[in-house]
């Protein structure tokens, strides 16, 4: 009777085949692992990105938007589907995969994000009328420099 053998997850029997299949696995395991430590480069499977929040430290729900199209500070541009909600004591991510000082000083021509903070909270039926009207409570222009030195974080108000 041959007694099972469980290697790396994979179910072997004992005999001379699965001896081979043993001494593979095992030399692509070691490397694997001389591969991962050896390189210093990103991970290729994974996708990164780069992150900054807004942090919402009103009583109120917002709405807001940012904008890469500074110095114009128009908002017709934005879609709906770019209008986050946030709730009371909730922060959101802003995501890219370029870094931000990137996007921001090669990108952007007068170097400035934009954050909009809608004076609504913002729904699929008044967004018209807030885009149209420029609704905004409050905006925000920030250089890269501003946002590193924020660690990342902008907080509301």
């Amino acid at each position: 009777m041959q007694i099972p053998f469980i290697h790396l997850g994979l179910f072997f029997q004992d005999n001379k085949n699965d001896e081979l299949m043993r001494k593979w696995t095992f030399s692509a395991l070691i490397i694997t692992t001389i591969f991962c430590v050896a390189s210093n480069c990103e991970n290729p499977f994974v996708e990164g990105f780069y992150r900054f929040y807004l942090k919402n430290n009103s009583k109120d729900t917002i709405s807001f938007s940012y904008s890469l199209n500074y110095p114009d500070t128009s908002i017709v541009n934005i879609e709906r589907y770019n209008v986050i909600r946030l709730y009371p004591s909730e922060r959101a991510p802003i995501d890219n995969k370029k870094k931000w000082e990137d996007v921001i000083n090669k990108d952007i021509k007068g170097k400035k994000i934009l954050i909009f903070i809608f004076s609504v909270v913002v729904d699929d039926t008044n967004w018209p009328k807030v885009r149209d009207n420029y609704l905004v409570k409050k905006r925000y222009g920030i250089t890269a420099d501003e946002l590193k030195a924020m660690n990342y974080a902008i907080s509301y108000p």
